[in-house]
């Protein structure tokens, strides 16, 4: 089993410099760093630069970690001729793993959409949130309820939440 915890924006010249001032004026550890002390902890690093950019958004970052390719930025899992890259979390599901997103944004955000969504640009949350839901990711929790119930171009709304629920998903 895998739990990966990502902070966006965080690089190693963040995390050092947040611990040197914890240990100067506090005199204890970060707790990123006392997370990585636990026995069976394993850390690495990756290189999340996009294809197109020496500035690498969230979109890029996010696919780079979920597909393990160089996407441009904007893009989630879907290179630049328009190919849907695999995401983690398809490999997961197919392993029979249990997948979830948490996060402090919107659910349907480029940075956890990257572990399981294919998208051409980062502000396709609507397409974002039904693909939660095709791909049954077991847990959603963070923000984003305006794109779970979405305006159809003929003026009616598609409403995902009960489509959820008849999946079996509970909705707080």
């Amino acid at each position: 089993n895998l739990i990966f915890l990502m902070v966006d924006g965080l690089c190693n010249g963040t995390l050092g410099l947040g611990h040197h001032w914890k240990l100067r004026n506090e005199n204890t550890l970060l707790n990123w760093i006392k997370l990585f002390e636990h026995e069976g902890m394993r850390r690495a690093l990756q290189d999340t630069a996009s294809a197109n950019s020496p500035v690498t958004d969230s979109a890029a970052a996010a696919s780079a970690w979920g597909c393990g390719e160089r996407v441009n930025n904007g893009c989630i899992n879907t290179d630049s001729s328009g190919l849907n890259l695999r995401p983690l979390f398809s490999y997961a599901k197919e392993a029979g793993k249990a997948t979830g997103l948490v996060t402090t944004c919107r659910i349907t955000h480029a940075t956890p959409a990257g572990f399981s969504a294919n998208v051409p640009h980062r502000d396709m949350e609507d397409s974002i949130a039904r693909q939660y839901l095709e791909r049954e990711i077991d847990v959603l929790l963070g923000g984003g309820a305006r794109h779970f119930k979405q305006a159809q171009k003929d003026g009616s709304v598609v409403d995902y939440v009960p489509l959820f629920k008849a999946k079996g998903y509970e909705v707080a």
